[in-house]
């Protein structure tokens, strides 16, 4: 076992718990959605559900992002590697995972948004459905610049969590854990720096140019995913 294809292969078919997980979370929202629907067409009003806005199916299959970026930065290392992978190939292995995940939610959620979401939103009598698309404006670009912007903010959120991940036997794991805790309690009360916080979160989700966001999610995830050769490089092997 030695190239990153490889890897990816094997990762992607072990990530049976947060398949199940997010699976099980979109079947469930799915299902109300549905049963939903059903009730008000053979209902002759809306049963009490004016103004209840549901989150769409298709946004929870973002959690499978971060579930299998955490899980790739636990046993997954060990295994690979006892089986001949090399520290290498596991990390090119693991970011084309994530970008593989990624792809696909991507592309089935937004074939969700407009098979599913959109008639749906479109009827008079649905109290109507809510897209992270839509929330963060993405939609407003067209399908394609869509895609690509919700493929790289979900790159950078499963880089993110596998390099957190990483180092978590680690004491600078355990720094970077208090960090982030301190950043969110620190700057969020505070307005000053509540407003540098949310100067990031605006770049890298709300940023109404396109190519500005797309750009900073990718050179951001570049930036994070650089730091886990230094990571594995010190990882024991059992």
């Amino acid at each position: 076992m030695s190239k990153p294809w490889t890897v990816a292969k094997v990762n992607l078919k072990n990530l049976t718990v947060p398949y199940w997980v997010t699976g099980g979370l979109f079947v469930a929202i799915f299902g109300q959605i549905m049963i939903n629907v059903i009730i008000i067409a053979f209902s002759n009003k809306n049963l009490g559900m004016e103004g209840n806005m549901t989150i769409s199916a298709g946004s929870f299959l973002w959690l499978l992002i971060p579930l299998a970026a955490w899980r790739l930065s636990g046993n997954h290392y060990q295994r690979l590697v006892n089986l001949g992978a090399r520290r290498r190939d596991f990390l090119w292995g693991g970011l084309t995972t994530i970008a593989v995940l990624a792809a696909t939610v991507s592309l089935v959620n937004m074939a969700i948004y407009y098979v599913m979401d959109t008639p749906i939103n479109q009827s008079d009598r649905y109290p109507g459905i809510i897209n992270l698309l839509e929330v963060f404006g993405w939609i407003n670009h067209g399908p394609i610049i869509a895609f690509v912007q919700q493929f790289a903010f979900l790159v950078l959120v499963g880089v993110f969590c596998h390099t957190l991940g990483s180092c978590q036997d680690k004491w600078y794991g355990w720094m970077a854990d208090g960090l982030l805790i301190s950043i969110i309690s620190v700057f969020t009360p505070i307005a000053s720096l509540r407003q540098a916080e949310g100067v990031f979160f605006y770049l890298i989700i709300f940023e109404p140019r396109a190519w500005i966001q797309i750009g900073a999610c990718l050179i951001l995830a570049a930036v994070i995913f650089s730091l886990n050769k230094p990571i594995y490089d010190r990882k024991e092997l059992l």
